[in-house]
């Protein structure tokens, strides 16, 4: 496992006892999540693939605010998936 990995990992960890502790998800950990894919792309350099993640992210994120408008998750779980996306 790489460090952006472990990083993303650990980020991960924090919003899920944030999110059982206080039943809601910081933003700042999901900014966080999506500053070090920004960073990893610029370090990797390749640009050519960006598109799939922002996909999937856009996908997940429609799918996760339809689940909060019937009320299945929260709109912080909803940002978290898409941020991981």
């Amino acid at each position: 496992m790489g460090g952006f990995e472990a990083v993303l990992l650990m980020a991960c960890f924090i919003a899920a006892v944030w999110d059982f502790l206080y039943w809601e998800i910081p933003n700042e950990v999901t900014l966080f999540i999506i500053a070090l894919f920004v960073i990893k792309v610029l370090l990797v350099g390749d640009f050519s693939n960006i598109s799939t993640p922002l996909l999937f992210a856009f996908g997940s994120l429609v799918v996760g605010f339809v689940l909060f408008f019937f009320k299945v998750l929260g709109p912080g779980d909803s940002k978290l998936i898409a941020a991981c996306a």
